[in-house]
């Protein structure tokens, strides 16, 4: 008797859930932070006297688009389940983890881009009021863009 060939089975895969959701989250985070500044940009553009009137609205549907695209692409691109590719969530709770990690991500990438950008670190209220934005908009956001896959 031989001894079994190790290139006809697959290893076990260990699908870390907590590296999907730390993965998606960073992307919700991205996507948020995104918005912000587009939203920003948007408003020293157009030089409004209500700078959240211009930068909430633009940030809130690109991190909508944004968040909903990377959902979608993820979940296509996966292949069945078990595969160790595969970056589709697996469970529709999943998103309140996405939901709440996406706050943390946003305040290590906002500091430092804030920095490195403006050669100061940025005020606590600015971190509050992306914590604010964050926990409002995407309670719609997450929602959302998991129902596309649904």
């Amino acid at each position: 008797m031989s001894p079994p060939d190790l290139h006809d089975t697959d290893p076990p895969c260990p699908r870390p859930r907590w590296l999907r959701i730390g993965l998606h989250s960073l992307a919700l985070a991205l996507a948020n932070l995104a918005g912000l500044a587009v939203g920003f940009a948007a408003y020293h553009l157009l030089n409004p006297n209500n700078q959240l009137a211009v930068q909430v609205p633009i940030a809130a549907g690109i991190s909508l688009v944004g968040f909903s695209i990377w959902i979608a692409v993820t979940h296509r691109t996966s292949r069945e389940p078990g595969d160790c590719s595969r970056l589709a969530l697996e469970r529709r709770r999943d998103g309140i983890w996405i939901y709440l990690s996406a706050v943390l991500w946003s305040a290590l990438l906002f500091l430092p881009a804030h920095w490195i950008t403006t050669g100061y670190v940025s005020a606590v209220s600015n971190i509050g009021m992306l914590a604010l934005f964050q926990l409002a908009v995407n309670l719609f956001v997450v929602p959302a863009s998991l129902e596309i896959v649904r």
